[in-house]
């Protein structure tokens, strides 16, 4: 899935506004651009990251989507998390993480 590395990329270069804008409508709902944004400035920055195993699609419409990824961060620490996806308008956005 192009979106999960495109979250990846986001993330090392500490584009919050980018990746605001890949979110979905529900989270956006939920979430102004402005509490997103100022939410990750006390965050540890993501070095590098990968994603592993492989997408899975599922849903009644195949509009849900979840693929694993490593972060490796600037104090050494890696975390793992499933970004969850869901379809819009042909896109895939953003719907949400659970760290593993």
């Amino acid at each position: 899935m192009e979106s999960s590395q495109t979250v990846i990329s986001l993330l090392a270069s500490r584009n919050f506004v980018g990746l605001y804008e890949l979110m979905s409508v529900d989270f956006k709902a939920v979430f102004s651009e402005s509490d997103f944004v100022s939410s990750f400035s006390s965050s540890a920055d993501v070095v590098s990251g990968e994603l592993t195993g492989t997408p899975t699609i599922y849903g009644d419409s195949l509009e849900w989507g979840e693929q694993l990824e490593s972060l490796t961060l600037n104090d050494g620490t890696q975390k793992n998390y499933s970004l969850i996806f869901h379809r819009e308008e042909e896109i895939w956005r953003l719907y949400g993480t659970e760290e593993k």
